[in-house]
């Protein structure tokens, strides 16, 4: 059975990587990500592309990332998530066309497929020790 500081210590880290994953996603994702397709010059059929991309790649890839944790591990699933999540608010610096925004919606997207089941398991993994 964990220690009290060590589950403490991953639910805080949890927590904080949570909280910055989401908000680099939620600054990329609304009312800002349509104003900068548009910019781009996107069709409206390309903006709702770019703006669904990462909801879509959750849709796909959730109960994929949670069986992969199982296999690989917890650990490296969110650390593989938290890399991506870390890399991506600097990508968008680098967009000059619509379809390299829908790519890095994309790969946003995946980050939030992986992290969301992980860190769930992570949490019954911890709550299955206590409950012992």
């Amino acid at each position: 059975m964990s220690e009290p500081r060590t589950v403490r210590g991953t639910f805080m880290a949890l927590v904080l990587i949570g909280f910055f994953a989401r908000l680099s996603y939620g600054m990329a994702r609304t009312p800002l990500l349509a104003l900068f397709a548009r910019s781009l010059g996107a069709s409206s059929a390309a903006i709702g592309l770019a703006v669904g991309m990462s909801t879509v790649t959750g849709i796909f890839f959730k109960a994929p990332a949670g069986t992969l944790s199982d296999i690989y591990g917890r650990r490296a699933a969110l650390l593989a998530a938290t890399v991506i999540f870390g890399l991506m608010p600097f990508a968008y610096v680098l967009v000059n066309d619509c379809r390299l925004l829908v790519v890095i919606r994309f790969f946003h997207g995946f980050a939030t497929a992986i992290y969301g089941p992980v860190s769930m398991a992570v949490i019954m993994d911890i709550a299955g020790e206590s409950l012992r």
